[in-house]
């Protein structure tokens, strides 16, 4: 089997486990809260889905990045709900139904909008004579995130008890495989992240930078909503960009770039959450 093959199973389990993971916490009820106080989940999906890619579309012009390394940054900025968001605004005083909100509905509109931003905005080149592959991404996302997570919902409607306690098990586990993931993903890909050109850094670089300040500006007055949607724009949902890019773009400048842009945010925003986390710590 050869390495691309396994590099696409291996990402495709952990996909699977992070979204069985968050269903197994959800239920209808706490589906349908998010649609009582729209004002801050509305304003979440459109820095989200419209100002982070177009912040993101700007640096890659400004910064010249070539058509491959800017495929993986502009994938990983168009697929936002990235599960350890919710996580990280729990940590830093956040509003955890809100966060918990946001990433379900993007999770579900990532299914459509993430290929869809992809095919309008011409962020992935492909082959002449070729078509961009939208409903192949789309059936990708069904087949790695819809399908469990409707199980692992169903599974916690069924047998709340029994799921409660599997979600506290899963949950310790993937913050310890996120952890784990971001440490080993430096360790192992080190020499090829110092090997990442400087436009396509410098754009991943600003793109992160721009997500979370960007969320602070978009939270307005109230600490808790400012702080959730600014760690929550931060976090991508690297698990649909890494899928997508595995099995519809391996081209190696691609994936690389969807890595680094990986990487950086995970270490910037966790750095993040950690200084919001000893501030309200200090204040209290």
């Amino acid at each position: 089997m050869s390495e691309t093959a396994l590099q696409e199973i291996g990402i495709g389990i952990f996909v699977i486990f992070m979204t069985i993971t968050v269903g197994l916490d959800l239920t209808m009820d706490r589906v349908l809260d998010v649609f009582r106080n729209p004002s801050a989940l509305v304003r979440g999906l459109l820095l989200n889905y419209i100002a982070i890619p177009a912040v993101a579309i700007g640096f890659v012009w400004l910064f010249e990045v070539p058509p491959l390394w800017a495929g993986g940054i502009l994938i990983g900025t168009m697929a936002p709900g990235g599960p350890v968001g919710p996580v990280l605004a729990q940590r830093a005083g956040g509003q955890v139904p809100l966060a918990i909100s946001l990433a379900v509905v993007m999770n579900l509109a990532n299914t459509v909008m993430t290929p869809a931003l992809v095919w309008a905005t011409d962020a992935m080149p492909v082959a002449d004579g070729q078509d961009l592959p939208v409903f192949g991404m789309i059936r990708t996302i069904v087949l790695f995130q819809l399908i469990p997570l409707a199980l692992a919902m169903a599974w916690r409607h069924h047998r709340p008890a029994l799921a409660k306690r599997q979600h506290r098990i899963a949950s310790g586990a993937t913050r310890a495989v996120l952890a784990l993931a971001v440490f080993g993903m430096g360790c192992l890909h080190w020499e090829k992240l110092t090997q990442v050109p400087f436009n396509p850094g410098l754009a991943i670089l600003g793109s992160v930078l721009a997500s979370v300040f960007l969320g602070w500006l978009v939270g307005g007055r109230n600490r808790e909503i400012r702080t959730t949607i600014s760690l929550t724009a931060g976090i991508r949902s690297m698990s649909v960009a890494l899928i997508l890019v595995a099995a519809w773009f391996p081209a190696p400048e691609t994936m690389l770039a969807t890595l680094a842009y990986s990487f950086t945010m995970f270490s910037f925003t966790w750095g993040v959450a950690e200084v919001m986390a000893r501030k309200q710590a200090r204040a209290a």
